[in-house]
C-alpha cells in the first residue's frame, strides 16, 4: 500500500528487490490459493499488477537481464530454475499469470519453472507489447526505438536512494547493455570500494569536482536528497 507506488515502482530502487517484492506477493497469492482463503482487497491485487507491469517493462525478453539499477547484493526468494542469477524473466512470468492473467513470454522455456514447480496455469492471453514508459513517481523513464532502448533514472525520492545516479542513462541494443550501471558489488570487499558503487563515479552522468551528487551519512545513506522540477517556458 505504501512501498509500491501508483506506477508500481517499489520504494527501493533496485530491480533485485524489486523481483524480491513481486516474488513475495506471488507466494502469499499462491497460499492464500491452495488454503482456500479470501481474495485479496483490489487494492491488493491493483498494486500488485502494476509492480507486475513495472519489472516486465525493464526487462529484455531475448535475455531476462535489465539494467544494473540499484543494490544487486544477491536477493533470489525463488531459487526454482537453473536460468542465471540475472535472469529475471521466471518471476515476472509467474507474477504476470497470477496478476494479470497473461504470459510475458509465450515460447516455452527455463522462465515457466516457477509455474510448474507452484502448480500455476500459464494463462494463453498474451501480454502488452513493450512501450515507452513513464514511471515518474519512481523516477524512471524508458525509451525505445527498434532494437534499442534507453533507461533514463532521475530524481524522484520518497524513500532514501541507495545510490547518487541521478541522471543515469542506460542503453541497451539487441538485448546488450552497451552504457551500463555499474551496480553496488560487494558489501564485504577488500579494500572498502562501497564509496565507487554507490557514488557518482560508476554511474553514466555528471560529476562535479569528483564529488557525489548527494553528501554520504554513514555507509548506506545519503543526505540533503536531490529534487526534480520542471520549468515551462512560454
Amino acid at each position: 500500500k505504501k512501498l509500491v507506488a501508483n506506477d508500481g515502482s517499489f520504494s527501493q530502487h533496485s530491480l533485485n528487490y524489486h523481483r524480491m517484492v513481486l516474488d513475495t506477493l506471488a507466494c502469499a497469492e499462491i497460499c492464500r490459493k491452495r488454503f482456500e482463503q479470501p481474495a485479496f482487497s483490489a487494492f491488493f491485487y491493483k498494486k500488485a499488477s502494476l509492480s507486475t507491469s513495472w519489472l516486465y517493462q525493464m526487462i529484455s525478453a531475448t535475455t531476462g537481464d535489465g539494467p544494473n539499477l540499484g543494490a544487486n547484493d544477491g536477493t533470489k526468494l525463488l531459487p526454482l530454475t537453473d536460468c542465471d542469477y540475472r535472469d529475471y524473466r521466471p518471476s515476472v512470468q509467474l507474477s504476470m499469470a497470477l496478476f494479470q492473467n497473461c504470459q510475458a513470454y509465450e515460447k516455452n522455456g527455463l522462465w515457466d519453472t516457477h509455474l510448474l514447480w507452484l502448480n500455476v496455469s500459464k494463462p494463453t492471453q498474451k501480454a502488452p507489447s513493450f512501450s515507452d514508459c513513464n514511471y515518474d513517481q519512481g523516477g524512471y523513464k524508458i525509451l525505445r526505438f527498434g532494437n534499442a532502448s534507453v533507461f533514463f533514472r532521475f530524481p524522484r525520492f520518497n524513500f532514501r536512494p541507495s545510490q547518487a545516479d541521478a541522471l543515469h542513462v542506460d542503453l541497451w541494443v539487441r538485448g546488450l547493455n552497451l552504457l551500463a550501471d555499474a551496480g553496488t558489488f560487494s558489501y564485504n570487499s577488500s579494500p572498502d570500494m562501497a564509496w565507487y558503487f554507490n557514488g557518482t563515479v560508476s554511474h553514466n552522468t555528471i560529476e562535479f569536482d569528483g564529488r557525489d551528487q548527494m553528501p554520504k551519512l554513514g555507509r548506506f545513506l545519503f543526505g540533503n536528497w536531490l529534487k526534480t522540477w520542471l520549468n515551462l517556458w512560454k
